[in-house]
């Protein structure tokens, strides 16, 4: 991680090592740390607008589709459907 040594603990608190969509994640972090750092040397008033127009600006949307339910947002890894068909045995109907 390059940044600060002041602001990597509000990085790494930032981070959920739980999501899937790496890159998309990854994006939101940076924008975070951005809004931040422009918070702090902006007026009380610029600093809402900048993130307003940030986060529509930068605004991605994921474009993978699923292989069990053709579901775009998703991969068949983390399928909730799949989750759903799966019986006690643990096997995909």
């Amino acid at each position: 991680m390059h940044a600060s040594p002041g602001m990597r603990p509000m990085l790494a608190s930032q981070y959920d090592r739980k999501r899937s969509d790496y890159v998309v994640h990854a994006s939101e972090i940076a924008l975070w740390a951005q809004t931040y750092e422009n918070k702090k040397n902006c007026a009380p008033g610029q600093a809402k607008n900048f993130v307003a127009s940030a986060m529509t600006a930068n605004a991605t949307t994921d474009t993978r589709i699923c292989n069990i339910c053709s579901v775009v947002g998703h991969i068949a890894r983390i399928c909730p459907t799949k989750a759903k068909d799966e019986n006690d045995d643990g096997e995909v109907r």
